[in-house]
């Protein structure tokens, strides 16, 4: 299914991280959704294959649009979690890479008042929250969006910004061999 994906981002300290776990849980039952990702990335499609550990799933989502973008379209196909590295060589095969960025996500998903909201900490970014609200056409963005910053500033969260975000993943893709977006 496609749909357009509307996501704010803030990284946090451990100790945010443990207080909101707490404060979370309080308001929705989290559900663990500890991840192994392979990504590939270009200045407009993001692609990642996920190995959905804890919910023994896997899938390979495209995100057309830059990661740093705070909504992109996304398109997600689930897949056999035993296809997960040939889907990885699929995807190397297909878009001529020979490098993915590995990573391993720790992950506890809430539902907050129709907001997906992910606490994490993983291999590259580290501690940090998302929220997330998808929506069917580009009409709907500016509202999810508002809804979205609403959220973290009722928790004292400042989201990252598009700039802020780039420049962090320009760090981390450039080790890997990927040009920087």
């Amino acid at each position: 299914m496609q749909t357009y994906e509307v996501e704010l981002r803030a990284f946090i300290s451990k100790t945010q991280y443990t207080n909101l776990l707490k404060k979370f849980g309080s308001l929705s039952k989290g559900e663990q959704d500890n991840a192994r990702t392979y990504t590939f990335v270009t200045s407009d499609i993001n692609i990642k294959v996920k190995n959905l550990i804890s919910r023994k799933k896997a899938k390979i989502t495209v995100k057309n649009g830059a990661e740093y973008r705070q909504d992109v379209k996304e398109t997600e196909l689930e897949i056999d979690p035993k296809n997960v590295l040939k889907a990885v060589e699929l995807v190397k095969a297909i878009t001529g890479f020979k490098q993915f960025i590995p990573s391993f996500q720790k992950r506890i998903n809430f539902m907050i008042n129709g907001i997906a909201v992910s606490v994490k900490n993983d291999t590259h970014w580290k501690y940090h929250v998302e929220a997330e609200i998808l929506v069917k056409n580009k009409k709907e963005i500016p509202a999810a969006k508002k809804k979205l910053r609403k959220f973290f500033e009722g928790y004292g969260l400042k989201p990252e910004s598009e700039k802020n975000l780039r420049k962090k993943i320009n760090h981390y893709i450039s080790k890997y061999g990927f040009k920087k977006i």
